[in-house]
């Protein structure tokens, strides 16, 4: 069977925005949830790793990624906010 795991990297307000950290939110990564719910649907089983609200580190995240034996992994690219603030 396909296993796909989607992840929220662990970056938090100030990775995310910056000098704007202070105006930034964190949400939960509807994006991933939409994703993992429609492929979900078609037969795939499919996990998501916040790092984000599991409060690990990168390694610690990629080692759960790795637990679940993944034949893909997605990793968000939500990251506008800081992409902007980056090219001003």
């Amino acid at each position: 069977m396909n296993n796909i795991v989607f992840v929220n990297p662990p970056l938090g307000l100030k990775e995310r925005y910056g000098t704007l950290a202070q105006a930034g939110g964190i949400e939960p990564p509807f994006g991933l949830c939409y994703l993992a719910a429609a492929i979900r649907k078609e037969g795939y089983h499919v996990s998501i790793v916040d790092a984000e609200v599991l409060h690990t580190s990168y390694g610690q995240t990629v080692n759960l990624v790795l637990e679940r034996n993944p034949r893909y992994v997605a990793i968000t690219g939500d990251l506008t906010p800081y992409a902007v603030q980056l090219a001003s």
